[in-house]
């Protein structure tokens, strides 16, 4: 699967098949348009987040599985200055947060 995908996959082994670690992904603080999210598992896993502004605007992305391999917080500064309404992780219920 990595040599033809061309991506290191080693936490996707390590996580599902040499331990068993469980997968914790908490929005910590929203403060003005700055997000701090951490990982409080040990799993590393592609973590889809949206953000819903006030105005009703919606942002989405994703964060890779490398974003909690050296710490396990991720502080997430936004473009827009737009009053946040909401943060939700993964939001189409896919993952297997514990």
């Amino acid at each position: 699967m990595e040599s033809e995908g061309g991506e290191d996959l080693s936490w996707f082994w390590r996580g599902w098949y040499l331990s068993n670690w469980k997968y914790d992904v908490a929005v910590d603080k929203v403060e003005g348009s700055v997000v701090t999210i951490s990982n409080r598992g040990q799993l590393v896993l592609p973590t889809p987040v949206k953000v819903r502004f006030k105005s009703g605007e919606k942002l989405r992305m994703t964060l890779p599985a490398e974003t909690w391999m050296q710490k396990g917080t991720y502080t997430w500064t936004l473009e827009s200055k737009a009053p946040i309404a909401e943060v939700i992780i993964d939001p189409d219920h896919m993952l297997p947060d514990g």
